[in-house]
């Protein structure tokens, strides 16, 4: 290992160096513009959802976030890799909780990225493509954009390049330790993004190649050994969590299938994570990783029998399963339309939409990106393979093992693609084979001014000419709507959170303008306006939803809690009936309606019979295990002149609410019933 890092040539580490300063300063200015914008201290998605998390396992305090569902995290099976929430509470643990630590820490990773990707590149061709593949790797702005956000790409770069540096010194010196070393890497690669895992077996078949290419196949068994050694060190420790946590096999998380089933449905567009029968089944027009236990809830109502997380799992995987066989001509197209979007000149969004967080950059939008990385790929490529690398000098030894980690970087590349095609992609998805692009670029590059150097105009002229016209049709391809509403969706949702709720409002707006059905800017406008007080206007932004769809149940519940504010209960209590006819089993509507009838002001709208019926079936559904429903079912028996009845249940309210921390609404409760 010594020698894989040693640099003996000046020049080469004052150009790293250069390289080093620059990533570092691109860095740095980014970071000061992260520090100004409204979202560094309100992470959304999959970001907001590992802050939560790595945060709860600090502080113990597993409260969900304002307007989130509690995901269950202690008690379900990992609903995302962990591995990068593993990363994340480690910075937590050892360098404070500001938001603003972890991306410092992942810039300086980003940093080491740079450095490793030179000592790739000169282990698989030589310093000089090493260098410029390190050039361009400290310059490209999807690196550092990622950086930024609390997600996993900086990890996963720097697993892929240490996998593959760990690889090549293993075809050098064929060892167990290697071996280990690269399953160890791959191992935590697996628990950040378990596909990874499809790569195992056709790893072992390259061992088994570069083996026999040279007479040693006595040493595969403990090679492979090593290999799966090192992986199972990072992946046991979770499976067992796991089945600890549920009693269910779950080998890192329980995300693959439904990821299954929203790559492959009847409305996948290979982009967004739709699940067709979300509204029936939960009454959500839209879902993130806090709802997930809803949506499990849900389809066990749906189905009408108990649902663990892996059999939502196994119906998840069903339904795709059942998509793809009576619709093999869809799949198909939805295939190609993947891989052309993941190859693709887009970066193709996901949280965020981040072609519209490049252009709104004072820093990024400056930077190179994809289709230079694509172009100078494809240059390198065809010097590679295409005879123009004749003159240069290697070694028999040389050569046979620069085509074996040549064929592995291929296979690398080509199982982790495919490894996407029957999910969806996405910008974040393909990062990790980025380094591998330059890298082949860096050689390309290298070519060229090899040509120039020995005066081949000739071979300069024509490589200038193929890059220039492969950057051009690639740099002029359009396919991905980059959604400018959905971007202002986000940053009135990022206001909204900093209690900027005069930009929040005016970007939910902005959302509603490019896209009227776009219900999350609804929900949005309806708080803003809510938390304003502006009541009138929240109810009137409520309405106009339920105009373009009536079915759209989390503004009609938002109605409901309005017209409740203002005092218009028997409207209210209309509502909670609409929503009961969508939901029957609605614990909360149940209670929000009887204790409406039990307690009109109007005493000719009450109606105690009715009201107790509802709130014993909330109670049922329940378990009896929510103080709020039996405070309302003590209003009820106390409105059908049952007191005896009223002040029972107030009791069981009282000691239920305490055994849960709850002593101000136990205190309430106590002053009703037993004062």
């Amino acid at each position: 290992m010594k020698n894989l890092f040693s640099i003996k040539k000046g020049w080469v580490m004052w150009a790293l160096l250069v390289y080093v300063v620059l990533a570092g300063v691109l860095r740095g200015l980014y970071l000061q513009e992260l520090a100004q914008g409204p979202e560094l201290n309100h992470p959304v998605l999959d970001a907001g959802f590992h802050d939560y998390w790595a945060r709860a396992l600090i502080t113990g305090d597993w409260t969900p976030p304002s307007g989130e569902g509690d995901p269950h995290i202690q008690r379900a099976p990992y609903l995302r890799p962990p591995g990068y929430v593993f990363f994340l509470n480690t910075v937590y643990r050892v360098l404070g909780q500001s938001y603003l630590t972890p991306r410092v820490v992942q810039m300086f990773l980003g940093i080491v990225n740079v450095l490793l990707v030179f000592f790739l590149g000169r282990r698989v061709f030589d310093e000089v493509s090493g260098l410029i593949a390190a050039a361009l790797m400290s310059v490209y702005w999807i690196f550092i954009y990622f950086e930024g956000e609390l997600l996993a790409p900086v990890l996963l770069v720097m697993f892929t390049l240490l996998i593959l540096l760990a690889l090549e010194r293993w075809v050098n010196r064929p060892s167990f330790r290697m071996a280990f070393l690269a399953g160890l890497v791959c191992g935590l690669f697996a628990i950040t993004r378990p596909n990874i895992l499809l790569f195992l077996p056709v790893l072992v078949v390259w061992f088994l190649w570069v083996l026999h290419r040279r007479s040693e196949v006595r040493r595969l068994p403990l090679t492979v050994a090593g290999l799966v050694l090192g992986v199972a060190v990072c992946v046991a420790p979770v499976t067992i969590r796991n089945y600890r946590a549920t009693g269910e096999f779950v080998l890192v998380s329980c995300n693959g299938e439904v990821n299954l089933y929203i790559g492959n449905n009847p409305q996948s567009d290979g982009v967004t994570s739709i699940i067709p029968e979300l509204k029936e089944v939960t009454g959500m027009s839209g879902w993130d990783w806090f709802d997930y236990p809803q949506i499990v809830e849900g389809l066990a109502q749906h189905l009408g029998r108990p649902v663990s997380y892996t059999d939502a799992a196994d119906y998840f995987a069903a339904k795709a399963w059942a998509f793809i066989r009576e619709n093999p001509r869809r799949f198909i197209e939805l295939t190609i339309i993947k891989a052309r979007l993941f190859w693709g000149p887009w970066e193709v969004p996901n949280n965020k939409v981040v072609e519209y967080e490049r252009a709104n950059s004072r820093i990024l939008r400056y930077l190179p990106g994809y289709s230079l990385a694509l172009s100078l790929a494809i240059v390198g490529l065809l010097v590679l393979y295409g005879g123009f690398d004749k003159k240069e000098s290697l070694s028999t030894t040389l050569r046979a093992r620069r085509t074996e980690i040549l064929v592995l970087l291929h296979l690398f590349v080509a199982v982790y693609f495919i490894s996407f095609l029957p999910f969806l992609v996405a910008a974040r998805f393909r990062a990790p084979l980025i380094p591998i692009l330059l890298l082949v670029g860096g050689y390309g590059v290298k070519s060229v001014s090899d040509w120039v150097r020995r005066r081949e105009m000739k071979a300069v002229l024509m490589g200038v000419v193929l890059w220039a016209c492969v950057f051009s049709i690639i740099k002029s391809k359009e396919a991905v709507d980059p959604n400018l509403g959905r971007w202002h969706y986000e940053e009135g949702r990022a206001y909204f959170f900093n209690r900027n709720y005069h930009r929040a409002r005016v970007e939910a707006e902005k959302a509603l303008e490019v896209d009227p059905d776009y219900w999350d800017a609804s929900l949005l406008l309806i708080d803003c306006h809510t938390i304003a007080t502006n009541l009138p206007a929240a109810e009137s932004a409520c309405l106009t939803a339920l105009d373009r769809d009536a079915s759209f149940l989390p503004a009609r519940k938002k109605l409901v809690d309005l017209l409740t504010r203002q005092g218009k209960l028997t409207e209210a209590m209309d509502q909670y009936r609409y929503l009961l006819g969508v939901k029957p089993d609605w614990p909360e509507m149940l209670n929000n309606l009887s204790r409406a009838l039990a307690t009109h002001p109007d005493v000719s709208r009450r109606n105690p019979q009715e009201s107790i019926a509802l709130a014993e079936k909330a109670r049922d559904l329940t378990k009896g295990q929510e103080p709020i429903i039996l405070d309302t079912l003590a209003s009820a028996y106390l409105s059908a002149g049952r007191n005896e009845d009223a002040v029972k249940t107030a009791r069981l309210a009282i000691e239920l609410a305490r055994s849960q921390g709850k002593e101000a609404f136990a205190e309430e409760v106590r002053a009703r019933y037993l004062d």
